[in-house]
């Protein structure tokens, strides 16, 4: 959720852009000194890097020329719309008889053209395509570290840490799902959890991520590889052997397992995940479960499934200012507008 926030200040921007293009290119259809040719050529520019900024917002996370490309663009997009925001406030036809308008927009096209070009040597991703798809999966795959301490979601961490602690008392498996729409921060609050100072004493933590491709054998062997293990290779073959390995390992341990992203439905398949959580008498298994659908939640919770709420607009301005350094941004103050307005329907 935090990366794509940071993102949309840049998509922002530039769909700002795009639409003061496209007015501009209508408004110079009657105009003698069209510069209609100019402005098409710098919208198609802007749409065709727009197809392919989810990947460049992800990669930018890792890639610090990505960084620094994705910083052009949006100092290129606010200058194209400021100086055409300016002509549409004052009533002023876009015309070569304005002064500095030739130079403005030849400087443009050019810097347009250079941030182009770099477009096309990243060789980014089209949203959507598998590409970038199976590079989500990796990411999320090392979800439970954390880079910086989120912003917000403290009080709801502390209501699952509670849901959790007070069903250990009976030495049952606690099960905790967290519910909520794709984005809104679920797997964000899962590593809260995970990285808590209380869960750090337990015996092992394990954090499986587990996708829409759901099985049984799979969840098992994942939890078994992240325990150190004395005596060589076990046997992971059957689902019978994976249950008596987990058995063996977890009995008498504290243990915090997180499986990450949840989406199988069937009854009969999510009751055989939750006996092969349960180990027995004197061990604490603490497990949370992510998943979009409430449906899921309540079939595999041990207790009432926890519902996630958006943030609110403070929190996810907060969180903008944070992940786009927006301490370090110039056009601070047009950027705050737009920002803002995107905190309003990111929650």
């Amino acid at each position: 959720m935090l990366g794509s926030l940071a993102g949309s200040l840049t998509s922002a921007v530039v769909g700002i852009a795009k639409d003061k293009l496209a007015a501009a290119i209508v408004e110079q259809a009657n105009s003698l000194w069209n510069f209609g040719d100019d402005l098409e050529d710098m919208n198609s520019m802007l749409e065709t890097i727009s197809a392919a900024l989810q990947d460049a917002e992800r990669r930018s996370a890792k890639e610090k020329l990505v960084q620094l490309w994705l910083k052009q663009l949006k100092h290129a997009a606010l200058e194209i719309a400021d100086m055409l925001e300016d002509y549409q406030d004052n009533s002023e036809r876009l015309t070569a008889k304005k002064p500095g308008v030739l130079s403005w927009m030849k400087s443009m096209r050019e810097e347009l053209r250079k941030i182009n070009k770099d477009f096309r040597d990243f060789n980014f991703s089209e949203s959507g395509t598998c590409t970038s798809l199976e590079r989500h999966d990796e990411d999320r795959e090392t979800s439970s570290r954390l880079p910086e301490e989120p912003i917000g979601r403290n009080r709801e961490k502390q209501e699952i840490i509670n849901l959790l602690s007070a069903g250990t008392k009976n030495d049952e498996t606690v099960i905790v799902s967290i519910h909520g729409l794709g984005g809104i921060g679920k797997s964000t609050l899962a590593q809260l959890i995970y990285n808590d100072a209380q869960f750090k004493k337990y015996d092992h933590r394990i954090w499986v991520y587990v996708s829409r491709d759901f099985s049984l054998k799979k969840i098992g062997s994942s939890i078994i590889s992240l325990i150190p293990i004395e005596g060589g290779q076990q046997n992971r073959d059957t689902l019978e052997a994976i249950n008596q390995c987990l058995d063996n390992l977890l009995r008498g341990k504290k243990v915090l397992i997180v499986l990450d992203d949840l989406w199988e439905e069937k009854d009969t398949v999510l009751g055989k995940l939750r006996s092969m959580l349960q180990v027995g008498k004197g061990t604490t298994i603490d497990v949370i479960v992510t998943t979009r659908k409430e449906d899921i939640a309540r079939k595999v919770s041990t207790c009432t499934p926890y519902k996630l709420q958006p943030l609110n607009d403070y929190t996810c301005w907060e969180i903008i200012k944070r992940y786009s350094r927006f301490e370090d941004q110039h056009y601070q103050e047009r950027l705050e507008k737009i920002g803002l307005d995107i905190a309003k329907k990111c929650g």
